[in-house]
């Protein structure tokens, strides 16, 4: 009774924002909160696909993702979306912050793709094998920990191929 859901849509993920709670579910769902997550409504959705996930930077970017590879990036709390390219129409299923301007994302090609407050596109991050990734986070000490569907996989993007020109490795 606190969502504006009328048709019962699954919602898959939520991220606290800099204004609120942020929910999002299948075929576009966007649900806001700004009292404390005691009432959620509806947001203005640029996508009818499902979302899978959300995230939202210190920096204050806003990032919803999923079918289909579609990511879009709200710098003003969700008012406006700008559509990411990505490099394939995979999946997005799972993100985490690199710092307070740049994320990484994990497809279901097993691709981990980065992107930053200036970018208009998710990138590839260099030398990063494929694998089933299902989920990414970061250590305290800023290595990715990628579950993957045959376990648990470390990467230390500070060893990765073009990292120095790429933010693998940016501090929180």
């Amino acid at each position: 009774e606190s969502l504006e859901n009328p048709r019962g849509l699954h919602l898959y993920a939520l991220a606290r924002a800099a204004s609120g709670v942020i929910i999002v579910g299948e075929q576009g769902l966007l649900l806001k909160s700004t009292d404390g997550a005691r009432r959620f409504g509806a947001v203005s959705s640029p996508y009818k696909g499902s979302y899978f996930g959300a995230i939202s930077l210190e920096g204050g970017d806003l990032y919803v993702f999923g079918l289909r590879g579609n990511a879009f990036r709200s710098t003003d709390q969700g008012r406006s979306w700008t559509k990411l390219e990505t490099p394939s129409a995979a999946s997005l299923n799972s993100a985490a912050a690199l710092s307070g301007t740049a994320a990484a994302f994990t497809t279901q090609e097993g691709q981990v793709l980065v992107g930053t407050s200036s970018a208009t596109s998710l990138r590839l991050a260099p030398g990063v094998g494929p694998g089933a990734y299902t989920a990414i986070a970061r250590t305290a000490a800023g290595a990715w920990m990628l579950a993957s569907l045959r376990g648990p996989v470390r990467i230390d993007p500070t060893r990765l191929s073009g990292a120095a020109d790429f933010p693998l490795h940016a501090s929180k």
